[in-house]
């Protein structure tokens, strides 16, 4: 009896240890949105090294409250991006044009940063309760490929207006010192 109540116990051990679901201890399907939504950011990352994706999270007791929250956060998050893709650019310019261009190029970037963020898209969305009751949604948002190029070409271009304005200033002031020297050798 001994010989077949030792090996049933170790199988009936063995076989309840492999009955499980298969989940991390202590994960819960919304974290397994998140994971899902960050695979996906890598692989759409990875077919375009261009391309800005996100990930955003938004927790509360309405369901339209927490996808605008995940939305905030994911376009937040863009934009910290934009900005980092384009601190190098601005520090480069610094350093050939100095302060005064600089101020009007870093308005512009904010601008053209802001109507970007504005133009992010969410493709897809994930919602789940959570055991309190909250929505939880996990949205992944991207930016046209194109966009980033199309900020490249408004700062260039506010480039070109900086530029313009700095030179009529200089021919203004060219004048004005030219009637001044006038009026003083009366």
């Amino acid at each position: 009896m001994k010989k077949i109540l030792l090996p049933l116990s170790l199988l009936a051990s063995l076989l309840i240890g492999c009955a499980g679901s298969g989940s991390v201890p202590g994960t819960t399907a919304v974290q397994t949105n998140l994971n899902i939504l960050m695979q996906e950011k890598r692989e759409m990352e990875a077919q375009d090294k261009q391309a800005l994706v996100e990930v955003g999270e938004g927790i509360a007791g309405r369901e339209q409250i927490a996808l605008n929250k995940a939305d905030m956060q994911a376009r937040a998050a863009v934009a910290r991006r934009m900005k980092a893709r384009t601190q190098q650019l601005l520090k480069d310019f610094y350093e050939e044009a100095g302060e005064q261009k600089t101020e009007h190029h870093e308005e512009v970037t904010i601008q053209v940063t802001d109507e970007m963020t504005s133009g992010a898209t969410v493709v897809k969305s994930l919602t789940e309760m959570t055991k309190d009751g909250s929505y939880k949604v996990t949205v992944l948002m991207t930016v046209n490929a194109n966009v980033f190029e199309k900020m490249m070409k408004a700062l260039n271009a506010s480039d070109e207006v900086a530029n313009k304005v700095r030179a009529r200033a200089e021919r203004g002031y060219a004048e004005a010192e030219a009637h001044f020297e006038a009026y003083n050798n009366k």
